[in-house]
């Protein structure tokens, strides 16, 4: 599980630094002066990351939820990211406007500054469970 959380967080950190790159370009303008592969390449690799992500996080999710951990700060983070991911769609889509791509890149900075306030302090910190046990049947004799 350790090796997954690891992954989790690389990639996790890979994404806000994809994001970070991509809105330095937009705001400098000099997204469509990228060579074409290079524009394909910032175009794919969001999508992998995003999917990798998330599928990853629903794993330790899962893994967490069995032993009887249920880590509240995880709810927000999952709806920032939601929302982190809808901004930058919103700024990187072709032909939008300068006022919509920076309305979008300020959505999404704010989610992605949001969400490694949550990793990193845990705001809600944990609710400790039994773990789910399966119930057996008992045939009375």
């Amino acid at each position: 599980m350790t090796a997954i959380k690891h992954l989790h967080m690389v990639l996790g950190l890979l994404t806000v630094l994809l994001f970070v790159i991509q809105a330095g370009w937009l705001l400098m303008r000099q997204d469509r002066q990228l060579p074409a592969r290079a524009q394909r390449f910032f175009r794919m690799m969001p999508h992998i990351l995003y999917a990798v992500v998330i599928g990853l996080g629903i794993w330790l999710m899962v893994t967490m939820m069995r032993v009887g951990v249920n880590p509240l700060w995880v709810h927000p983070k999952i709806v920032l990211f939601l929302i982190a991911i809808v901004g930058t769609a919103i700024a990187m889509r072709p032909g939008a406007s300068r006022g919509r791509q920076n309305l979008g890149l300020l959505i999404a900075g704010l989610c992605y500054i949001g969400i490694l306030y949550s990793v990193i302090a845990k705001p809600l910190g944990y609710r400790y469970a039994a773990p789910a046990v399966a119930a057996t049947a008992v045939m009375p004799s």
